[in-house]
């Protein structure tokens, strides 16, 4: 809802009816509520990932930039 209303305020500061705007800034709304927990998700991963291997060489002694 408040992506709708953004973009209708937006898009009649530029002189038009305010309905592209809102159908826009609904769009847009919708693609940030599903992408930004797939993002959220793969950094979370990641670091778990990394912390882990980080963990893995600390206890087997394995150094990567050393070889």
């Amino acid at each position: 809802m408040f992506g709708a209303i953004l973009g209708a305020l937006v898009d009649r500061q530029d002189g038009d009816s305010g309905v592209e705007g809102a159908l826009w800034g609904t769009v847009a709304e919708k693609g940030v509520k599903l992408v930004f927990p797939l993002m959220l998700t793969f950094a979370i991963g990641y670091a778990v990932q990394k912390g882990v291997g980080m963990a893995w060489n600390k206890a087997t002694g394995d150094d990567m930039s050393s070889g």
